[in-house]
């Protein structure tokens, strides 16, 4: 079995509520995801829904939640940029987004629940400790992501079986 678009995945290699797409309703509690971003996706759910779909690799673009972390079933990897790399690229892809704009969310809290991956405060202020450390920090404050905020998104890291670093 292989990959199939067909299935109800998100915009692309994405169960729809894994994807920022999708994602912005989920925060808002509206009935369009399978309640990952609220963390109601169990390991047991995700792989039923992956064979059923017949699907053999799928992406979580959002906060991840601990128990999510399925590595008995699963191989994960993620991709790592350099963080300003990753704004400045974000700012190419996202038509919406301006420089002053994002230079905003650095300056003044801002968070946009209808686009919560790319934009606002979140996207620009630790980006990758907020989340892989979850949504209790993902939806912290200007500043607010501190070292103990690192130490869980660190634990949550070494659980992946590749990291890819892009910039080298």
């Amino acid at each position: 079995p292989g990959f199939h678009h067909h299935k109800k995945l998100g915009f692309n290699c994405n169960i729809k509520g894994d994807d920022p797409g999708h994602l912005g309703l989920g925060v808002m509690k509206q009935n369009s995801t399978y309640q990952q971003a609220e963390g109601n996706f169990s390991c047991e759910q995700r792989s039923t829904f992956m064979e059923r779909h017949e699907l053999s690799f799928t992406a979580i673009e959002r906060w991840l939640h601990p128990h999510e972390i399925c590595v008995t079933r699963f191989v994960y990897m993620t991709c790592l940029r350099d963080p300003l790399s990753r704004i400045q690229s974000a700012v190419k892809f996202h038509h919406h987004m301006t420089e002053a704009k994002v230079l905003s969310w650095a300056r003044h809290h801002s968070f946009d629940p209808a686009a919560p991956i790319s934009s606002g405060t979140p996207s620009v202020d630790n980006f990758y400790v907020r989340s892989f450390a979850g949504p209790t920090v993902y939806f912290k404050e200007l500043g607010g992501v501190n070292a103990s905020d690192v130490s869980t998104a660190k634990l949550i890291l070494e659980q992946f079986q590749i990291v890819i670093i892009l910039e080298n």
